[in-house]
């Protein structure tokens, strides 16, 4: 199979990884919430029922993403599909649709013909020529090639010694999203935006602070409910599912409990919740609704994530 590459290495990990293993586990993999927003998307769904009318390219590319269950078995089935990415006809549609095309390592040496060929100019970020005179000594023509090279600011990230990474991928994942799995990350955002959307659905006539509060302690009390560490007698896959959950969530989560406790939880012994925190809810709400307004409008234009302002309420 091609070797590809993923954005910051964002690819999901599906089988147990090794300590030296790269990639994501499902739900901090920021193509697995491409998927799952996707999902939500009223207008693809239609198209999808209608075998793509209307948004025949997305169609053709991501296809019906219903068909598969909104699990991580159902996302895993979805993304192996096979298909032919890059000239080898056993990669698959992740690959397909979001990995980056093999990189070339290896220099080549122009002919005069390559040279006029290039004078209709070349992608600066992706291909840099230089002239190296035939006379120097081996030694010196290294020497001042790497001084050269290594001094040419088009190969770098601005204000640093990071090499330019300009995405080929058939899908980019957005400039301003950031893979960390901070307690704050943009995965989170994404993740409570989508739980808002869906609770809404579930719920449209519950009052809209009422879902933001009970969706900040559902958060908080996963860790308190659940115990990771009773995996006796389970399969290796069901250890090695629990020991990610573990990992991802209380690294990723565990800021809403502590924020649960501090702003959103009732005094204890009057049962109540006040004006503030009602207040701080709503807010909260409004701020998820239109977060994943614009994830969903973005994913139909076949970019991920956008969370910029929308003008729709």
């Amino acid at each position: 199979m091609v070797s590809l590459h993923f954005h910051n290495n964002n690819h999901p990990v599906f089988t147990q990884r090794k300590s030296n293993a790269k990639g994501r586990w499902i739900e901090e993999s920021v193509y697995y919430w491409w998927w799952i927003v996707l999902r939500r998307s009223e207008r693809y769904k239609k198209a999808c029922a209608a075998n793509g009318k209307g948004m025949k390219q997305l169609f053709n590319d991501f296809g019906d993403v219903h068909q598969c269950e909104e699990t991580h078995e159902g996302f895993h089935k979805w993304w192996w599909q096979k298909r032919e990415a890059y000239g080898d006809p056993n990669n698959n549609l992740g690959g397909l649709l979001f990995g980056e095309p093999p990189m070339l390592y290896e220099p080549q040496r122009l002919d005069p013909k390559d040279i006029e060929r290039l004078q209709n100019g070349w992608d600066q970020k992706q291909l840099a020529v230089f002239a190296v005179p035939n006379g120097l000594p081996v030694n010196e023509a290294i020497k001042r090639f790497a001084a050269l090279y290594t001094s040419n600011p088009k190969r770098k990230e601005p204000g640093s010694g990071r090499f330019k990474q300009v995405s080929q991928a058939r899908y980019k994942v957005a400039d301003t999203f950031s893979s960390s799995t901070s307690d704050r990350s943009h995965i989170e955002n994404i993740r409570f935006s989508v739980e808002t959307w869906d609770a809404l659905a579930a719920n449209p006539n519950k009052p809209k602070w009422q879902i933001t509060f009970e969706l900040e302690g559902q958060t908080a009390n996963e860790l308190r409910a659940k115990s990771f560490h009773t995996a006796q007698g389970k399969s290796a896959k069901d250890k090695f599912v629990l020991e990610q959950m573990q990992d991802g969530l209380t690294k990723s989560r565990k800021w809403a409990e502590r924020r649960y406790d501090a702003l959103y939880k009732p005094d204890a012994s009057k049962g109540n919740v006040d004006a503030a925190i009602k207040n701080r809810c709503g807010a909260t709400f409004s701020r998820r609704l239109k977060t994943m307004r614009n994830l969903i409008e973005g994913v139909e234009r076949g970019a991920f994530p956008i969370t910029g302002r929308s003008n729709k309420r």
